[in-house]
């Protein structure tokens, strides 16, 4: 069961990281990346119900704010950093608009891990407040299937 718990996983998240904006129709823009990825890696790269949980996701008003385009957006999908000790880390998904910075994680399954979670996202926090000096930088922990966030400073 843990197999196809961390391959669930995978797909959401390599769903959600060709998914800058949603501009309209979640379903839609979902359904448009679902497709691209079958088309790389065949019909069953995406089941169809992951697709509407996904849409769903991204529905929920507190999610959708983070996935508008709006003026002086720039989003970076699966951006990667290193620590002063060479070790990479990879964001899910890097928010910056002109106000502030967000770090935005998706997990899939429940919260059990809630704490690792957490660590992660001080230590994606802290390195992000060395790029962004001075800036405000906010952390997002995304419950996918939870439809929920966790904010995180």
């Amino acid at each position: 069961m843990r197999h196809e718990e961390k391959k669930r996983g995978e797909i959401v998240h390599r769903v959600l990281s060709a998914i800058d904006y949603v501009d309209g129709d979640a379903g839609a823009v979902v359904n448009a990346a679902a497709t691209d990825i079958r088309k790389a890696e065949g019909p069953d790269a995406v089941p169809g119900r992951l697709e509407a949980a996904i849409a769903e996701f991204l529905r929920e008003e507190s999610v959708a704010a983070y996935f508008e385009r709006r003026p002086g957006r720039v989003v970076m999908q699966e951006q990667e950093l290193a620590d002063s000790s060479g070790r990479l880390f990879r964001l899910d998904r890097l928010i910056v608009d002109p106000e502030k910075i967000t770090v935005f994680e998706y997990k899939t399954g429940g919260e059990e891990n809630d704490e690792r979670h957490l660590s992660q996202m001080r230590n994606y926090l802290r390195l992000i407040g060395e790029i962004y000096r001075g800036r405000k930088i906010e952390g997002l922990i995304a419950y996918v299937d939870a439809k929920s966030i966790r904010e995180v400073r």
